[in-house]
């Protein structure tokens, strides 16, 4: 399971094209226990698990399985990301620019994306 886990994390990185040294500096967790995990396939602990998770835009289950169960693409969940850290204003602005894009239909006698 836990080379896995830096399998994941390897293929991961290369999508995104990062480093090992861009993954320690993002998720704070320390270059020579990313770097002595992978030489060792040694397993992380819970917490640099999900820092290393959070960091990459995946589920700590993605990692230690190669399955995610929450049904959103690479993509999706980094424009999840990106819209995270907009503004109020400019969160509405997406919102609006994505309803002027989206026909509008009628659920329940209130209007709904489709």
């Amino acid at each position: 399971m836990t080379s896995i886990f830096w399998d994941n994390v390897f293929t991961l990185l290369a999508q995104q094209d990062k480093s090992q040294k861009w993954l320690a500096d993002a998720s704070k967790v320390g270059k020579t226990v990313i770097n002595s995990g992978i030489s060792r396939k040694s397993s992380p602990t819970v917490d640099n698990a999900l820092k290393i998770a959070r960091v990459l835009g995946v589920t700590v289950e993605f990692l230690l399985t190669g399955n995610d169960t929450s049904g959103l693409s690479y993509e999706e969940k980094e424009f999840i990301t990106k819209y995270k850290s907009l503004t109020a204003d400019n969160k509405r602005i997406v919102r609006t620019l994505i309803d002027t894009m989206l026909p509008a239909v009628e659920v329940g006698g209130k209007e709904a994306i489709a």
